[in-house]
């Protein structure tokens, strides 16, 4: 499956962010939406009826109403001329009430899907004048029939047409025309939805009460109905019709819409989209499918809770007669589909005998789906053949129709939907033009994607305000999908399949402290996939209630395995100097950015301990994809690891009185930190921004946290090493359940940047991170180290890169250190080995690779103790034959050893002094 990455607005999403004090991951997906301002914003999460499009804005409605007008004072007779589905008879009810709400009782006429197909025909027109009608509207349909226009004209019957479909070239000979695709920047409104903007300005000129503060708000109900039927993209004026039509027809008076809701088995409470499609929808539209629509329009329409509860349960059998008969067709026609796609065909025809035309357009639409190809399936009888076809988006059906006029007795439709007929003889020769256009369209057009998710997110941002933020965001629809998000690098702990035969995936994944379940139905686990993999996750966040027990739930649509995440281009510099401002008061990690980025070329990197290296060198690999210019050379390694590392281009980063034979570190072009004694007037300096007598002591975590947190701080929160912090991370996440935290165990740039883009939101107020890995990228206003440093270097290297230098505190709980006797422990560690060895007549494999057993390792070899074998992600030891003691001090790397462990003797007296 083809995966996109998702946009990534970062100025533009997080400003909105701010403003509305929502997550980065709800402005991204407002501006995937075209909303881009907190204003549009506000008028997206909350309905206001005054954002409702002024009904004269359409093209010929005024000209409509105002015919309409004079034939309700003049008391002429009307017909309604409706359509059979759901957008046709929500249309239908529409006009209709609202002409009785004015005192006409007007005729109405419903075309028969079976012998008249789609649109206005003379055959209604025929009844209209049969019944001494003067005047016949169009609802959802007609904007093609110039034929009948002219045929009304003759016959002195005026016409008005209301319709929503894509014009022709020329428009109907009508007392007005009235369509929103007549003019530019109009939203695509469904049938009903024209319908209710006429019915509007009809309640205002004749000063019918507002519903709801809704002109014509009696018919919002019927509106949100076909609007979700019709599938009109839910956006702008859509949105705001279906978000104000479903709390009416969660507190519908209408009987009818009341018993269908019962016999589908829809909850008590207001509905969603979703559930309107689903439940109403096909009840709606199957006896017009099948038969005579006029059962559904009465079921709108009626006022008798009787009568509705027998109509329900007629539809109800449809329905269910319609799933049936669509089964068989189905299965048919995707067995005509499978042999044309072995043929070469790009786009499928297909017709046969037999077929009820009224399933056909949801066959199309299931094999559009499967087959990722427009389809168009013909119902034949005699002569002639009705059709219905669905697209893939950049393959507009209605211009493929038109290109293929010649061919067709009539079509209609949208980009993505269309009806045709077609007389028989003429299917072949239609069914080779379909497909060599589709062939031309689908090389110009790159089809989409198979999983396009809209926003990344970090696991810590998984919570029930995020939930309920993207639930704000429904009505969800075609042009408003529920939003697809990624996390990508989680760790897959465990996988299962569940449910009948094993059709559903369950996993438990991890990431940044946590660890999540996630379903994904109808979905296997992909065979180079298992336990302990890195995965990509594309999932929909949803609310799980189990048993009574409401959780947040990982909604599967799509996994596979990691990859290589592109990075950002403006990640790798912002993240270190976006925020930085220049001068002496600058951290240490952005005086070591700004230093290497100049055109001055670096030579190395001096600090006075070897814990600076990995903080330095760490610290610059998550900010930068490769940073192969700098070489961590590190008194743990030995020799063959020390003529690995020299052998290779770029500035080293070592430490004193550890650094390799023949770089001098005097040399100008090394940086130095002011902490190598003895060093300091060699080199550029690494000056420090913070002091002894600014940092603070602390005897207790939790209530520090809690005064820091609520004075409204971010707060960076540091544990020695990744066990540590993973344990913290836990029992903070019990300790402060209303506080948002993330554990600091980011794979990559991307995480980096969004944890750093959702601190600035303000929705990240504690990471815990591990000291080894300096979260350089955290905006943080107090940094925390919840032990005692063994340095002042440990303390500059952890503080990340923003304008003013964070508050430093420093946690205290134990009595004072005595340094280790370090001889000591270097004399039984030797011991271990000669007794592991037999005393050198076997190897003696080391498989944890421990940082301080390679650097006592190190001291051996480079005694001549011991050599050392690498063999993959193990050591073999050899114990060398020695004629005489060794003298410690004769190794750099036990120097180093005593310099650190004085160091962090002296240091911690220094500030336990502060207490």
């Amino acid at each position: 499956m083809r995966w996109a990455m998702p946009p990534v607005n970062l100025p533009e999403r997080l400003a909105l962010a701010r403003e509305l004090h929502i997550s980065p991951v709800t402005a991204q997906i407002l501006i995937n939406r075209g909303i881009t301002t907190a204003a549009a914003a506000r008028a997206f999460f909350q309905p206001d009826p005054a954002n409702l499009m002024p009904p004269e804005k359409i093209p010929g409605l005024p000209a409509a109403r105002e015919r309409l007008v004079r034939a309700i004072v003049n008391r002429e007779k009307i017909m309604v001329h409706g359509d059979y589905d759901v957008d046709g008879l929500a249309a239908t009810a529409i006009m209709l009430e609202t002409l009785a709400r004015l005192g006409v009782e007007a005729e109405v006429y419903l075309p028969d899907r079976l012998t008249e197909g789609y649109g206005l025909k003379k055959k209604g027109l025929i009844k209209a004048l049969e019944l001494n009608c003067q005047l016949v509207i169009t609802v959802d349909c007609g904007i093609t029939s110039l034929e009948e226009a002219i045929f009304a004209r003759e016959q002195g019957l005026d016409l008005i047409i209301t319709d929503h479909h894509r014009p022709g070239t020329s428009l109907p000979q009508a007392s007005a025309v009235v369509n929103p695709l007549l003019a530019p920047g109009l939203p695509p409104l469904c049938g009903a939805g024209v319908a209710f903007k006429l019915a509007q300005s009809l309640a205002t000129h004749f000063g019918l009460a507002p519903q709801g503060g809704v002109a014509a708000g009696w018919a919002l109900d019927l509106v949100a109905l076909a609007t979700i039927a019709d599938a009109v993209p839910l956006l702008g004026e859509n949105r705001l019709l279906v978000q104000l039509g479903l709390k009416a027809l969660s507190g519908s008076m209408r009987p009818g819409l009341k018993a269908l809701a019962e016999v589908a088995g829809l909850p008590a409470r207001e509905w969603t989209a979703r559930e309107v499609a689903f439940g109403l929808v096909p009840r709606l539209n199957a006896c017009g499918r099948l038969g005579s629509a006029m059962p559904a329009l009465e079921i709108l329409l009626t006022s008798s809770p009787q009568r509705a509860l027998e109509l329900a349960r007629r539809l109800q059998e449809e329905n269910q007669a319609r799933r049936h008969l669509e089964e068989s067709i189905a299965a048919e026609a995707e067995a005509m589909a499978v042999t044309a796609l072995a043929a070469g065909a790009k786009g499928l025809v297909l017709a046969a005998e037999g077929w009820h035309p009224g399933v056909t357009g949801i066959i199309a639409a299931r094999l559009v789906e499967k087959y990722n190809c427009p389809v168009v399936l013909i119902a034949v009888g005699g002569d002639r053949g009705r059709g219905s076809g669905r697209s893939l988006p950049g393959i507009n059906l209605h211009e493929i129709f038109a290109r293929c006029r010649s061919y067709l007795l009539s079509f209609g439709g949208h980009a993505r939907a269309g009806g045709l007929e077609i007389a028989a003889k003429e299917i072949p020769a239609f069914q080779a033009a379909f497909n060599e256009i589709v062939k031309s369209l689908m090389a110009e057009v790159q089809p989409p994607p198979e999983v396009a998710p809209e926003a990344e997110v970090l696991f810590s941002q998984l919570d029930w305000d995020l939930l309920a933020e993207l639930e704000g965001l429904a009505p969800f629809g075609e042009g408003n999908p529920p939003p697809l998000l990624l996390y990508s690098n989680a760790r897959l702990k465990a996988a299962r399949q569940v449910g009948s035969n094993g059709a559903h995936l369950k996993l438990t994944v991890a990431g940044e402290g946590r660890q999540l379940e996630a379903i994904g139905f109808n979905l296997q686990l992909p065979p180079e996939l298992s336990p302990g993999d890195l995965v990509d996750l594309a999932f929909y966040l949803e609310r799980d209630n189990y048993k009574g027990k409401e959780e947040l739930q990982l909604s599967l649509a799509a996994l596979r395995p990691s990859g290589r995440v592109p990075v950002l281009p403006t990640i790798n510099k912002e993240l270190v100097a976006a925020t930085g401002t220049a001068g002496a008061s600058s951290t240490w990690c952005r005086q070591l950015q700004r230093a290497l980025s100049n055109n001055r070329p670096v030579a190395g990197l001096l600090f006075a301990t070897s814990l600076a290296i990995r903080q330095c060198y760490y610290g610059f690999k998550r900010c930068f994809k490769n940073p192969v210019f700098l070489r961590p050379l590190g008194p743990w390694l030995g020799q063959a690891g020390l003529n690995r590392i020299l052998s290779r281009e770029g500035a080293i980063i070592t430490c004193h009185p550890f650094w390799p034979a023949g770089v001098g570190a005097g040399e100008a072009s090394f940086l130095v930190s002011t902490m190598v004694t003895g060093e300091q007037a060699a080199g550029y300096l690494l000056r420090p921004t913070s002091s002894p007598a600014t940092w603070q002591v602390f005897p207790e975590l939790l209530p520090l946290l809690t005064e820091l947190l609520a004075r409204g701080q971010n707060v960076l929160l540091y544990e020695k090493d990744a066990a540590q912090m993973l344990q913290l991370g836990a029992r903070l996440q019990q300790e402060l359940p209303g506080v948002r935290l993330a554990v600091d165990t980011f794979l990559d740039a991307r995480h980096l940047w969004l944890a750093r883009e959702v601190a600035l939101s303000g929705r990240l107020p504690l990471l815990v991170a591990n000291r080894e890995m300096p979260a350089w990228f955290y905006p943080a206003d107090a940094v925390i180290f919840n032990y005692p440093p063994g340095s002042q270097e440990e303390i500059e290297l952890a503080l990340p890169a923003d304008e003013q230098v964070p508050e430093v505190y420093i946690n205290l709980r134990e009595g004072d250190r005595q340094p280790e006797n370090l001889r000591r422990e270097l004399v039984v560690f030797y011991r271990q080995l000669q007794k592991g060895t037999n005393n050198g007549s076997r190897l003696y494999i080391i498989n944890n690779k421990g940082y301080h057993q390679r650097w006592y390792l190190a001291i051996f070899e480079e005694l001549g103790l011991i050599r050392v074998e690498s063999r993959g992600r193990e050591l073999a030891i050899h114990l060398q034959e020695v004629a005489a003691r060794s003298n410690l001090m004769a190794s750099r790397r036990y120097r180093q050893l005593l310099a650190e462990t004085e160091m962090a003797r002296q240091f911690y007296r220094q500030i336990a002094g502060r207490r």
